[in-house]
């Protein structure tokens, strides 16, 4: 799969259109983006580089490490598994790909992960949040619900620039899962939980 993704970044022309990538990725976005209500997460691709406001963060092989919003943070992602720690917490995660896209089962911390992101959308549960998103027009675009009995519904955009289609399906698991995540859940987890391992490790 990782062959094709790399064949539709370089020659993305109406005849590869019927073999999508993994996920929806934006031509003319230079930055990841996520918008939260009034809140906006932009990070910029720079080669090995991920930097934004609050990010600082570099791949070195499969590992991804540096500071993202006052955590450190150190992830190796390869082999169809992502592990790790984001500040004080641990991240475990399997990465499967599928004809629906990826499909990421693990935990951050004592809070599962069961999250599938596609090129038509992303959909399930990170961070103790629920995600329902749609791809529409170079971004996703929908709803996350936080909280337990009666959540709260948030509105969100996340784009997600040309410039990481070139990364692996383990790779992308790693910067959506952090991407994602709501800011406040890497400081009010429990740091001593150990999470279990995610499916077929």
């Amino acid at each position: 799969m990782r062959a094709r993704v790399a064949l539709l970044c370089t020659l993305f022309t109406p005849l590869a259109a019927t073999a999508a990538p993994p996920l929806a990725f934006s031509a003319r976005a230079p930055a990841l983006r996520v918008d939260v209500g009034d809140e906006t997460l932009r990070m910029n691709p720079a080669g090995a580089a991920l930097r934004g406001d609050g990010v600082q963060l570099s791949w070195s092989g499969g590992t991804l490490s540096g500071s993202y919003r006052n955590h450190d943070i150190r992830l190796d992602a390869r082999d169809g598994a992502v592990t790790g720690r984001v500040g004080a917490l641990a991240l475990r995660l399997g990465v499967a790909a599928s004809t629906d896209g990826l499909t990421l089962k693990g935990s951050l911390g004592r809070r599962r992960i069961d999250l599938v992101a596609g090129p038509q959308r992303i959909r399930g549960e990170l961070g103790g949040c629920r995600f329902a998103l749609r791809s529409t027009r170079g971004r996703y675009v929908g709803l996350r619900a936080c909280g337990d009995g009666a959540p709260t519904s948030t509105r969100v955009e996340l784009t997600l620039p040309r410039a990481l289609c070139t990364r692996t399906d383990a790779q992308l698991a790693a910067v959506l899962a952090v991407a994602l995540t709501p800011r406040d859940r890497f400081a009010d987890l429990d740091p001593g939980f150990a999470a279990p391992p995610p499916p077929g490790s």
